[in-house]
């Protein structure tokens, strides 16, 4: 995905990639989501927010 994201030196140890909530937050608002809310970390969980700009209905 691609994007400005912060990177985490300890997540890229663990995971292997540097940064996984804000774009799991992007990946799963859809096409043409957007960052709410950059990453928080606090007591071993981080949190990072994004939402859908297209909503798509079928009848």
């Amino acid at each position: 995905m691609n994007g400005e994201f912060e990177e985490s030196d300890f997540v890229k140890e663990q995971v292997g990639v540097g940064n996984v909530c804000e774009r799991s937050a992007l990946l799963l608002a859809g096409e043409g989501g957007v960052l709410v809310k950059k990453k928080v970390a606090q007591d071993g969980m981080t949190l990072a927010e994004a939402k859908r700009t297209k909503i798509y209905l079928a009848w």
